[in-house]
């Protein structure tokens, strides 16, 4: 019982992580040593980011982080 909860918890946390962080899935699948699997890899991974793209979830993520690099630019006034 215990392992068939953590096991599902484990699973939505990686479709979560997968949504969000889905160029970092391509960056990590170029990453791959090379052989026909990881081929297929790469274009699953890079078709996986173009839904995402589609869908909002990559962009959430990249969103952020250009508000948080405005915000680290951003020269900080005494008053």
């Amino acid at each position: 019982m215990l392992a068939s909860r953590c096991f599902a918890i484990l699973l939505i946390g990686l479709l979560v992580l997968c949504a969000f962080q889905s160029g970092a899935l391509v960056t990590a699948s170029y990453d791959l040593p090379e052989s026909p699997t990881s081929e297929r890899f790469v274009v699953w991974a890079e078709i996986w980011h173009g839904w995402m793209g589609e869908l909002g979830p990559a962009g959430v993520t990249e969103m952020i982080s250009d508000r948080l690099e405005e915000l680290r630019e951003t020269p900080v006034t005494e008053t």
